[in-house]
């Protein structure tokens, strides 16, 4: 009996020990861990939670930032990267790339759950990257990341938010208190998902109605100065330099694109009630032009009729706005045209009670091809800061007719240098040699001649012709999908020569030139008695310059220089000569005309003579003055004075 009461005393004991062993532990834990979840934190452990939410709050900025200069991409993907026609560069330097949201039959725009994607992945890469193993807070808190972080993106209506799930243990040095933190958050007001879809109605409604093509033949139709088709009794022959109707349209597009509204959003109102205008509805595109409207038709009407674009859409708090990209442009082609001049036909009446009778007619077909810069804009983000969010669209114009399909912006021809573009290579060889006039014999294999490509928009160097198996030649890789790009060989004494690559071997020619010294004197053309004297040297205050040009041959001089030298075609060549002859600050003379030089005379000279009219007496009136001109562009003085070589 006593051994069983020691055995239950003994168990008490064991128990009570327990008891008390637990109680230990119990106040330990409770002095050492503080469990706190993120909506209770202790003022101590608040700079914590901020720091990683003002991470994600920059990061998320930072990527809504890049998402509305890049049309909705944070990453463009590479086969839009790697062709430059898929992609518009505003800023010339490669910095921006604005993709298409339709290129060549297919769109292209992102939708919503392709930028929640890009958002995610960047507030999780850049986040972490602004953590920095929480340094900052080295000296106050021990922090231990207990799991990857792990982020959501989520349009909402009203605002986009990103939440982190992102386990980490706070241990606070001054009192060992401890704390689990788990979920961050990063908000902004700003509509992301309402700007996107805006963004693509205006793109399924253009695709549909082709409402920027039409708009631009429109403009184009109703401007006096770009013929389109039309018959005019008139006599004399009519013309128009394509570079002329172009840099028109191009300002034509520049203007009136910025004044397009877009139905329903928020845009500069109408002068009148809209029912006013509604009426007018009636009226066609040759009733405008020809101002067949009611007397009392407003202002702004045709604003109203053909810039008031309705897609469909009811946002009165977003704003849309259109315009050209100025480091573009646009491009217009012409058919059919004579070096660059559009010519009407002249019929002339042939019967003899029609002979006085004169008929033009003309009819011009219009490619053109140019992107247009779509921005929204969200006033009531950022606390009323705003949001700006821009893509870009290709308006593509055929035989005078939109067109979408397979069109694509491959007129486009301002060159960029893109070390990336370049780079990316593939893996066929091509073989190029370049052909020229050396040491006195002709078609000869040139060494040391500098290789550049022309592909979409880009210019690559490609290197040079060396030695290579007894030819001189460079075999050489080309960027990857760059079909029959344009090759320029350029070497030093010779003028550039360019060719379209079109098999796995080009052969270029190009034409030597020949440094010779140049002077240059003048002979009096006495207006009043229809007389040129003999050749005198310059005077101390005369001065020539001198145009000279002969197909890609060009060259400005002025004489006396520090340089008085000047390239000339090794081979027989005519040439266009412009010199302006100026004594003080007044124009006194000049020769215009044309100048023909044999090969053979030019290889034996060592300089050329440039001959110059000085016209008198000097003219003081601008009546004599364009006297003076006319004569020197159109009198019968040009063989008198040609060039001569020595």
């Amino acid at each position: 009996m006593i051994a069983i009461k020691k055995a239950q005393v003994s168990v008490f004991i064991i128990l009570g020990l327990i008891v008390l062993f637990s109680v230990v532990l119990f106040l330990y834990f409770k002095s050492t861990f503080m469990i706190t979840e993120p909506d209770v934190l202790t003022e101590k452990l608040h700079p914590v939670q901020r720091f990683v939410e003002s991470c994600a709050e920059q990061s998320l900025d930072d990527a809504l930032s890049i998402i509305s200069q890049q049309g909705g991409f944070i990453d463009i993907p590479t086969a839009i990267d790697l062709n430059p026609s898929r992609y518009v560069n505003p800023d010339g330097l490669g910095i921006i790339k604005m993709p298409f949201w339709f290129y060549k039959g297919k769109r292209y725009s992102p939708s919503i759950d392709s930028v929640q994607q890009e958002i995610k992945e960047y507030v999780e890469e850049h986040t972490h990257e602004c953590i920095n193993g929480f340094l900052v807070f080295k000296e106050e808190y021990t922090i231990v990341e207990l799991d990857d972080m792990t982020v959501d993106a989520f349009l909402n209506r009203d605002d986009v938010t990103v939440v982190l799930d992102y386990p980490i243990r706070v241990s606070y040095k001054a009192n060992n208190s401890h704390a689990l933190l788990e979920d961050f958050r990063a908000k902004r007001d700003v509509r992301l998902r309402k700007i996107i879809e805006t963004g693509n109605k205006l793109l399924d409604v253009e695709l549909n109605t082709f409402w920027l093509e039409n708009f631009t033949i429109n403009l184009m139709a109703t401007n006096q100065d770009v013929p389109f088709t039309d018959m005019l009794f008139r006599c004399g022959e009519l013309s128009w330099r394509v570079s002329d109707v172009k840099e028109e349209v191009e300002e034509m597009l520049t203007v009136n694109l910025p004044r397009v509204r877009i139905k329903g959003t928020d845009h500069v109102p109408f002068q009148r009630p809209l029912k006013d205008y509604e009426k007018l509805l009636e009226y066609t595109m040759d009733d405008i032009a020809d101002r067949n409207f009611p007397e009392n038709a407003p202002i702004d009407a045709f604003e109203y009729l053909r810039m008031y674009w309705d897609i469909n859409v009811e946002e009165p708090t977003l704003s849309i706005g259109l315009q050209t990209v100025p480091k573009i442009g646009i491009e217009l082609i012409a058919r059919p045209h004579d070096n660059g001049i559009l010519k009407s036909n002249l019929i002339e009446g042939q019967k003899e009670y029609m002979r006085f009778l004169c008929i033009n007619v003309y009819h011009f077909l219009y490619d053109v091809n140019y992107p247009v810069k779509v921005t929204l804009r969200d006033g009531f983000a950022y606390g009323g800061n705003g949001y700006t969010f821009t893509f870009v669209l290709p308006v593509t114009i055929k035989n005078n007719e939109p067109f979408k399909e397979n069109y694509g912006l491959e007129l486009f021809t301002s060159n960029t240098f893109d070390r990336g573009f370049c780079d990316q290579t593939g893996e066929e060889i091509y073989d190029i040699r370049v052909y020229g006039k050396e040491d006195g014999l002709y078609n000869i294999e040139l060494n040391d001649v500098n290789v550049s490509l022309q592909c979409f928009k880009y210019n690559c160097d490609l290197g040079r012709t060396i030695p290579d198996n007894g030819a001189y030649r460079l075999r050489t890789t080309l960027p990857e999908g760059c079909a029959n790009p344009f090759i320029t060989a350029e070497k030093a004494g010779y003028l550039p020569a360019k060719a379209q690559l079109t098999e796995n071997m080009l052969e270029l020619d190009i034409t030597k030139l020949k440094n010779v010294d140049f002077r240059s004197v003048y002979r009096r053309y006495n207006s009043d008695g229809d007389s040129i004297g003999p050749a005198e040297e310059l005077e101390d205050d005369m001065q020539v310059t001198i145009e000279i040009a002969q197909g890609d041959y060009y060259q400005y001089k002025t004489y006396p220089s520090e340089d008085n030298m000047i390239n000339l075609i090794d081979g027989d060549a005519e040439y266009d000569l412009n010199i302006i002859l100026t004594q003080g600050d007044e124009i006194v003379g000049g020769y215009n005309g044309k100048w023909s030089a044999s090969g053979g005379d030019v290889v034996i000279a060592e300089s050329v003579v440039f001959p110059v009219l000085k016209y008198v007496p000097v003219p003081l009136k601008k009546e004599e003055k364009l006297k003076m001109i006319g004569y020197i562009f159109e009198g019968e003085y040009v063989s008198q004075l040609k060039p001569s070589l020595e």
